[in-house]
């Protein structure tokens, strides 16, 4: 493989209480578990993340020695009545099942998927740049999959584990200024080998 022109991972934080609770959890500021959080090897001097606590702990942990710059743009989905509760508490809530099966379809006194889609894509093409590391949450990791992974998949296609990295690499600089999908995507666990996907 060529020398890649940008080279973006992306990372989410680690698990907080109400994750571990299975709650919904947006814009609640949520510190994470104590945990083993093992230093990175990246060589990695700057992080752009959300700014809420649980995404600066963890990037402080992995990076002790990085740069935090807060990106409000970068938080998660607002969910609204949804925040705080379980799958078990809505599933009956018809607002909450056609949500899950439409993320477009409106969530009780939360935000618009399509606002917080175009403001996670700003947050993002206003911040990276090569080698840069996004520290966020799983709806962000998802929305920003879905508009530049190489192939195109549906929001809930993608996971996005609280050790997973996915890298974005994009062959030619134009083609990332231009907000064109990535050319690779690779997917790996903390400490794990990566596994590669390539746009057909």
């Amino acid at each position: 493989m060529a020398r890649a022109a940008v080279v973006l991972r992306l990372m989410r934080h680690a698990k907080t209480p109400m994750n571990a609770r299975k709650e919904y959890l947006g814009w609640t500021d949520d510190a994470i578990l104590a945990q083993h959080l093992p230093v990175q090897s990246y060589a990695q001097h700057t992080i752009i993340g959300s700014d809420l606590l649980r995404c600066r702990q963890t990037a402080a942990a992995y990076f002790p020695h990085a740069t935090y710059i807060k990106e409000p743009r970068l938080r998660e989905l607002n969910f609204g009545d949804f925040e705080g509760k379980t799958y078990a508490q809505l599933q009956h809530n018809a607002a909450y099942c056609a949500w899950l099966d439409d993320p477009y379809a409106p969530v009780p006194n939360g935000e618009n998927f399509a606002d917080f889609l175009q403001r996670v894509y700003a947050g993002f093409l206003t911040n990276a740049r090569h080698k840069t590391i996004i520290m966020t949450h799983g709806g962000v990791v998802r929305a920003l999959l879905q508009r530049f992974a190489p192939q195109e998949h549906p929001y809930w296609h993608y996971s996005a584990g609280h050790t997973q990295v996915y890298i974005l690499i994009w062959q030619h600089q134009q083609d990332f200024e231009e907000a064109r999908r990535c050319t690779y995507l690779l997917e790996e666990h903390i400490a794990a080998k990566p596994h590669m996907s390539k746009k057909s």
